[in-house]
């Protein structure tokens, strides 16, 4: 029999080899002192594997190496256990041995997650620096430029494609829409997750003003291919989200979240059909800047941050892996560390006043989760809560929606 498995891992069968891996708690949480068994499991083309070895590689957020065994696998597992003595995230990774599909199984488990503290410090100067780009936007010009879009208007709703001159140079594109009929309603803004800019949102709620903006300075186009050429071009030099990353005024997202925010304060709060009451949303690049705007603008009453990126720089020097982008992995500048604690969601997190509610995945390998709670550790014990997804990744996620139906809540009580 063991001939057999051996051939069968071996063969061209192996690129239909799936693997699951559990932690021993479903809610895959533990105090520091405790131990964590991870449990893996592999299936070739839907048969479960009931013999031969299993490599279990055992990291702190997916990132420095703690353990690494060839383990057994017995009654169609094999298992590995852990004792962590700080506040972390344990990754476990399995691989069939032998096998050359390069399939593999995450699972990670998180010890007093809640007491996970960001790596690199808050700079002296934090408010100052946004401060003075607050003030720096204000003494420029608007220059809002809307074009009616029949295309996503309806019989709820009418909507508009915009853009206005981003702050620092160049422009910023999105899409308003704002309900018909009589009377005025509450609104929301995000920005949308990382890639390309959309030429229609991927989300949107019914029943108030939207303000959707895209990150990239060109105008989006319908069709795809010219689409993707405009993002390929973008990023020609370099992805775009590391760009700029020489220095703090540079950092790519400096003219979103200041244009957002001017936006915010120029144009909405005097629209006649706005009511006061305003909520920021988003995923990925769209849940940094949910928690970021909600820092600097105090209009915002409201956050919803799924996955959100650019928490914990800093993670690195414990050990653990940095939010997306991952500046300190993939930036070579000497002081990035510095440069991007401007830009740091663990400290926009202290200054956010509103409630606001964080989904973080377990298995996230943008967003790692002790990045994120090393951030909204930072909220105010009242105001922040947090839905932990063990189990789930870089995606929309079982939480989403549910918590949604909170946000409009929110917006419509």
């Amino acid at each position: 029999m063991k001939e057999i498995m051996t051939m069968l891992l071996a063969g061209t069968v192996l690129h239909a080899a799936e693997l699951k891996v559990e932690c021993d708690r479903p809610a895959a949480t533990y105090s520091c002192g405790g131990k964590v068994v991870f449990s893996a499991e592999a299936t070739v083309n839907g048969e479960p594997v009931k013999e031969g070895k299993m490599n279990m590689i055992l990291t702190l957020d997916n990132y420095r190496e703690v353990d690494r065994q060839s383990v057994e696998i017995r009654d169609g597992a094999a298992e590995l256990s852990y004792v962590a003595r700080e506040p972390t995230f344990v990754w476990c990774r399995a691989e069939l041995e032998n096998d050359a599909s390069g399939n593999y199984g995450l699972a990670s488990a998180a010890f007093e997650p809640e007491h996970i503290r960001q790596g690199f410090p808050e700079p002296a100067d934090f408010d100052r620096f946004w401060a003075q780009g607050q003030a720096e936007a204000e003494a420029g010009e608007l220059d809002l430029q809307l074009e009616y879009a029949a295309d996503f208007a309806d019989t709820q709703r009418d909507a508009w494609r915009l853009e206005f001159a981003a702050p620092g140079g160049g422009r910023l594109y999105g899409m308003l829409t704002i309900p018909k009929g009589e009377g005025n309603f509450p609104a929301m803004v995000m920005v949308p997750g990382a890639g390309p800019s959309r030429y229609v949102p991927d989300f949107h709620i019914d029943g108030v003003i939207n303000l959707y903006i895209n990150v990239h300075d060109y105008r989006p186009v319908a069709d795809p291919e010219p689409a993707a050429g405009l993002y390929d071009a973008l990023n020609a030099s370099g992805s775009y989200m590391h760009r700029g990353a020489d220095a703090r005024e540079n950092i790519y997202f400096r003219r979103v979240w200041l244009g957002v925010d001017l936006l915010l304060r120029r144009f909405l709060a005097g629209h006649p059909k706005f009511n006061g009451r305003l909520g920021a949303i988003g995923i990925s690049q769209g849940g940094g800047a949910a928690l970021a705007l909600a820092a600097l603008n105090p209009m915002i009453g409201r956050v919803l941050a799924n996955k959100p990126v650019m928490c914990d720089h800093g993670a690195i020097l414990q050990g653990r892996n940095p939010g997306w982008p991952h500046y300190a992995v993939y930036t070579p500048a000497p002081d990035i560390l510095e440069v991007s604690s401007y830009y740091e969601m663990a400290n926009f997190a202290r200054r956010i006043k509103v409630p606001a509610t964080v989904i973080i995945g377990y298995v996230d390998t943008a967003c790692y989760p002790g990045g994120v709670y090393a951030a909204v550790n930072n909220l105010k014990s009242a105001l922040g809560t947090v839905i932990p997804e063990p189990g789930v990744g870089h995606e929309w996620g079982p939480h989403f929606e549910e918590e949604v139906k909170n946000f409009k809540e929110f917006l419509l009580p």
